[in-house]
């Protein structure tokens, strides 16, 4: 049999299909190659459906008018991006607030995903084809199993998880015919330490990343999926662990703020830490976020005021048996501890396993508080001022969460999650624009970047200026416009001679980077101060998550790519290690925005 003819285009159709592709094709082949590019960068860490043209049906496609094929391109686009995971948020059944952190791990297998801080949390849709079933558990809550059958592509699928029963105990409890206090429960903890978690060479894999948080906004999203080779307890984490990085990428599709991005800055304070000095002991990002686990990190310093787990835990806090609950179906106790150092107050909770004192959750919280003393009287000659003092919270300075799962007779990281507070200097919106140094006339004419407000307020005692140093005395001000003055420095003095010729020397210090001005107290029309830069918190997140464990064996002869401690994750001299697809780790990306409060 013949094949068919395909019908012959008139001229009329051809000069038209010739316009359109003339116009479009820039754009389309662009676009086509930017998506490819894309492809290729996630290939060989995601296994996941790919979208096809037919080469057959080419002639049939030439046929349809080229902006409707660049629109269906961009759809089929849309959707295969959507349709290859699922999307979950993990709820408490009662209150019905988010339970941050749970363990989602695939039923049989040990694969899994910790949900966000917001409940939320994605699985592969691969695992719905081979009918696997999830398991969700979360301290404190009943473990819960649903079918992966149930979950439905393009919107949001809720699980209920039940508060577990939790028993209130009495201040002591009986072990082993001995009474033991919290206290003393907590010393049995770190005292089983080398007995409950593993101290022979092991490995896993899982997804880190780094991001933070402007009011209920994420930005500046970094992901990376990275594996780790342990080689046990009694090792020192930061000098012995290696590490292979597979894949880090920059998520674009969350707002970046580059001056947020900056490293922390104590020399000219545009971004620091207040009321702490964070500290990554010549490691990067992930190792700053290793280095505030005290369980693995038990006989070195790690963080105040736990400081060193074995030494410094138990004296420096005061502790509380609050109950017992569940995690696993098995019982644990829940004990709560605080350390009151003026003005930061730290409390946490600790949860132990009641079997084997095993530490399974630890949760540490630094904040920064003040005494406020209030007049609650008037003082009379019969009664004297009554006052209050109130304590007011200045948010939360640092935040550790970890957990350890069981798997076998070993406990082994499940996730870490450090968040800590950092502010940023913005640049102030009323600033001086230029500062000359008139050499002939011998005076400073500053440029402001708008009109002042009020000129009684330029004033010489308002405006210090120094060079080399040293404060350079001044004599006279005049405003020139309604946006700039200069002022005269003061040379009655023999001694400031010298330093005023270096000033006003075309050859010394000819960028005058040696001069620093400070002026106060000038406004402009809608009240901004002059240089002054506008201070805004934010929240720093880093975290790593366990998707899976990994043999040992998996690391001999990659020695070359083992991670650069000393270098960032990001820099381009890191070596990435890319693996063969696999269907056993996926980056669990967060939510643009939260919506409501975490239930931790």
């Amino acid at each position: 049999m013949k094949p068919k003819k395909h019908k012959r285009l008139s001229q009329k159709e051809r000069v038209l299909i010739q316009t359109l592709l003339k116009e479009n094709q820039n754009k389309y082949f662009t676009t086509k190659k930017l998506w490819l590019a894309d492809q290729t960068k996630t290939k060989s860490m995601l296994s996941r459906p790919t979208c096809h043209i037919r080469e057959s049906n080419v002639n049939l496609v030439m046929k349809i008018p080229f902006i409707f094929l660049v629109l269906l391109f961009f759809a089929s686009l849309g959707v295969c991006a959507q349709e290859d995971f699922f999307k979950g948020i993990v709820l408490d059944a009662k209150s019905r607030t988010p339970v941050a952190f749970a363990t989602i791990r695939i039923q049989g297998k040990a694969v899994g995903v910790i949900s966000n801080e917001d409940g939320s949390f994605r699985i592969p849709t691969w695992f719905k084809a081979s009918g696997d079933n999830i398991e969700i558990s979360s301290m404190g809550y009943e473990k819960q199993q649903t079918a992966l059958s149930t979950f439905k592509l393009g919107q949001t699928n809720v699980v209920l998880l039940a508060p577990a029963l939790f028993e209130l105990e009495e201040a002591v409890v009986t072990a082993k015919l001995k009474t033991l206090s919290a206290e003393e429960i907590v010393q049995y903890a770190i005292n089983n330490l080398y007995n409950n978690y593993p101290d022979e060479t092991y490995a896993y894999l899982g997804y880190y990343r780094d991001y933070q948080r402007k009011n209920d906004t994420y930005i500046n999203l970094n992901e990376a999926i990275i594996s780790v080779l342990d080689h046990g307890f009694k090792s020192i984490d930061t000098v012995m662990t290696n590490f292979l990085i597979h894949e880090y990428k920059e998520n674009k599709q969350f707002k970046i703020d580059s001056l947020a991005r900056q490293p922390y800055d104590y020399t000219d304070f545009t971004k620091i830490v207040p009321g702490a000095l964070l500290q990554s002991r010549g490691g990067n990002e992930l190792m700053l976020l290793r280095v505030h686990d005290p369980i693995r990190n038990n006989r070195i310093k790690t963080f105040s005021y736990v400081y060193n787990l074995r030494e410094d835990f138990i004296k420096n806090h005061t502790f509380t048996l609050s109950g017992t609950t569940y995690y696993d179906n098995k019982k644990v106790y829940k004990i709560k501890f605080r350390a009151d150092f003026e003005p930061y107050l730290a409390n946490g909770i600790i949860y132990i396993a009641k079997e084997d004192f095993a530490i399974r959750k630890f949760f540490y919280e630094v904040n920064e508080v003040y005494e406020i003393e209030t007049v609650l009287g008037k003082k009379t000659s019969y009664t004297s001022t009554r006052t209050k003092n109130i304590v007011e919270d200045k948010g939360v300075l640092f935040r550790i969460l970890i957990e350890y799962k069981e798997l076998g007779d070993k406990l082994f990281l499940n996730y870490i999650s450090f968040k800590n507070k950092f502010r940023v200097a913005r640049p102030p919106l009323f600033s001086i624009t230029s500062l000359e140094v008139d050499s002939k006339n011998k005076n400073l004419r500053f440029t402001l970047n708008k009109p002042l407000s009020e000129v009684k307020n330029l004033k010489l005692r308002n405006i210090e200026v120094r060079y080399d140093g040293q404060e350079v005395p001044l004599k006279g001000l005049t405003l020139v416009g309604p946006d700039s003055f200069t002022v005269t420095p003061n040379s009655k003095q023999k001694k400031d001679i010298p330093q005023q010729k270096k000033l006003f020397s075309t050859f010394i210090d000819p960028n005058k980077q040696k001069l620093k001005v400070v002026v106060k107290k000038i406004k402009d029309k809608e009240g901004n101060l002059l240089q002054e830069p506008r201070l805004e918190e934010l929240y720093q997140f880093r975290e790593f998550f366990v998707q899976s464990p990994m043999e040992p064996n998996n690391f001999k002869g990659h020695n070359t790519y083992f991670m650069q401690k000393e270098l960032p994750l990001f820099s381009a001299s890191q070596p990435v290690l890319q693996l063969p697809e696999s269907k056993t780790y996926w980056m669990n990306t967060p939510l643009q925005s939260i919506d409501v409060a975490p239930n931790f």
